[in-house]
């Protein structure tokens, strides 16, 4: 894969500021939940917007794959990966990401000599999903999703798709360097106001390293774009709040800078050239166009027609943030069609839509062997399309982004999907 410029940045810190939809949960056991679709709401058009400050691309430099091991079996051969051109790294093992909730705190870690995730790469100060609420006004407005806690999804997932400047259909704003968590949950800079790197949010950068946000997880800027580069689709991040508490820590990855220096620094983080938007055709009869990723409080913004065009902003499995008309919002993966198939993690792939795919009715965890376990490879979100591979005894193999593991059966169900078999 082409090789892009690698970035010096310097470690500059505090921000604040982010949206997204509600987290995904695990069930607990038992039937899994229905699904339910949230009534039509008046459509909310995006708002017109300032041009971001053109950019130069960076000298480029060779960058070295790192060495991986290649084990008995793969899900290469299942499910297509991803070969975005502008990365810096196309391998999903290179690294292992780490949110700890107790100190807001995001590690990468690449393999030591003997192939354990111990080497820290960097380290990112980070403001996740907010637990506390004022209870006097949740009392007051019960039905408010402002007044509800939105924790960042904890356990292990893999990372999804990518968008460089995007807009928050729920909160009308913006940040730069999306990365997919899970669901709506999403890696990304603090915000601004406008798609204008003039307005980025003081609020934002001053709340950095207190769970503030709505889910996602908020990012000095320079180290949101060390994300973007680096970490493809099908990384494993573990989300968790079971680490020691290091307030040494959080407090040395604070920029000592004040907004005022900052907000002129971050217009000096450049980008290379990107790759164009795809373009999709929607194939179901009526696809809902809404300003989450599934959650019990989205909104419908629009019913779009089979045969009618999107613009892709942000793909992923199994919502893909889009462009219809003038709105901007998120429709299931298995809903759109690019020039040659399914848009999956990325890559248009020659599968098909259809009533017949298999897809999860609950996030549930993916184990290596077809049991329960406290140990497992990572969470699989509701409404994913899965490839399976076999089915018996309660229990389904499947292949996921890099991985096989199993699922139980009872949350698989046949339904509108990407059809892989």
């Amino acid at each position: 894969m082409k090789r892009i410029s690698a970035f010096i940045l310097v470690f500059v810190f505090l921000l604040s500021g982010c949206g997204s939809s509600v987290p995904v949960n695990e069930p607990s056991g038992g039937a899994p939940p229905s699904v339910t679709e949230p009534s039509d709401t008046p459509a909310v058009s995006e708002p017109e917007v300032t041009p971001a400050p053109s950019v130069s691309p960076p000298p480029s430099p060779t960058v070295s794959a790192s060495p991986t091991e290649t084990p008995a079996e793969t899900a290469d051969t299942y499910v297509p990966q991803v070969t975005y051109s502008y990365m810096l790294n196309s391998d999903p093992g290179k690294y292992y990401l780490l949110l700890d909730l107790k100190n807001q705190v995001m590690t990468a870690y690449e393999k030591d000599e003997n192939g354990e995730y111990t080497k820290i790469v960097r380290q990112m100060l980070c403001s996740t999903g907010k637990t506390d609420v004022d209870e006097e006004m949740a009392a007051l407005y019960p039905d408010d999703p402002k007044y509800k806690p939105k924790p960042t999804s904890r356990g292990i997932y893999k990372t999804g798709g990518h968008e460089l400047f995007g807009y928050f259909p729920e909160f009308h704003c913006y940040a730069r360097y999306w990365t997919q968590l899970v669901g709506g949950n999403f890696m990304h800079s603090i915000m601004y106001s406008r798609k204008d790197l003039n307005t980025l949010q003081s609020s934002a950068y001053r709340a950095l390293g207190r769970n503030v946000s709505h889910g996602c997880v908020r990012m000095y800027v320079e180290d949101a774009q060390w994300i973007y580069y680096n970490i493809p689709p099908g990384t494993t991040i573990n989300v968790s709040d079971k680490e020691k508490r290091n307030s040494k820590l959080t407090k040395s990855l604070k920029s000592k800078l004040s907004f005022a220096k900052y907000k002129e620094y971050q217009k000096t983080i450049t980008d290379p050239p990107q790759p164009p938007n795809m373009t999709a055709v929607i194939t179901a009869e009526k696809a809902q166009l809404r300003n989450g990723c599934g959650g019990d409080n989205d909104r419908i913004y629009a019913n779009m027609k089979k045969g009618e065009k999107v613009e892709i902003l942000l793909p992923s499995d199994p919502w893909c943030k889009v462009k219809y008309k003038k709105r901007i919002g998120y429709t299931l993966t298995a809903n759109l069609k690019a020039d040659g198939g399914i848009v999956v993690s990325g890559n248009v792939a020659e599968y098909t839509s259809g009533n017949n795919a298999k897809v999860l009715s609950a996030t549930v965890r993916m184990y290596r062997e077809p049991k329960v376990t406290n140990e497992y490879i990572c969470k699989i979100p509701k409404f994913e399309s899965l490839k399976v591979l076999e089915e018996s005894g309660g229990w389904t193999k499947v292949a996921y982004f890099n991985e096989i593991g199993y699922v139980q059966s009872k949350y698989v169900k046949t339904r509108w999907g990407i059809v892989y078999n």
